[in-house]
């Protein structure tokens, strides 16, 4: 997690660890990739509201010259259609939860895009994690997420005899 001044209440500093780490957090859950999208806001690693969709984004072409610039526009308009649904849900979903904040997944730039957008854009500037891996955007993938996110690394290391 990132310092946010939290406390974490014990004798030891393990117990403070599990202390802080423990604390639920509100998470805005947002992946997406071209074809497909997940929201969700979470309570620590429990959806508490989510939604899913797909929409459809033609692959890449190999035509050139006038097809591949009209394919290329017409992939350009699905796209945005997908970002633009996505956008929506989200401003819908974080609005009527806590979110403290954003869990992105899938691609980078699609994500970017989402927070930029309409209802979500009030959302854009709350602390973002680390982006996940995400190959198939879909509600089974939000709970995945969310224990993801609240799942902490720790390196063990021992110190030189």
């Amino acid at each position: 997690w990132p310092v946010d001044g939290r406390p974490g209440r014990g004798a030891t500093d393990l117990d403070r660890l599990a202390a802080l780490a423990s604390q639920e957090r509100g998470l805005g859950i947002v992946l997406i990739r071209r074809g497909g999208f997940a929201v969700a806001a979470a309570s620590g690693s429990r959806i508490r509201a989510s939604k899913s969709g797909n929409r459809y984004v033609q692959s890449r072409t190999s035509a050139g010259g006038q097809s591949q610039q009209r394919f290329a526009r017409r992939r350009s308009n699905q796209a945005d259609a997908l970002v633009e649904a996505a956008a929506v849900h989200v401003g819908a979903i974080f609005a009527a939860h806590r979110i403290e904040y954003i869990v992105p997944g899938g691609d980078k730039t699609l994500v970017e895009q989402v927070l930029s957008q309409g209802p979500a854009k009030s959302f854009a500037n709350r602390t973002r994690l680390a982006l996940l891996d995400v190959q198939d955007p879909k509600t089974a993938a939000l709970a995945k997420a969310a224990t993801d996110a609240c799942s902490i690394r720790i390196t063990v290391t021992d110190p030189p005899r």
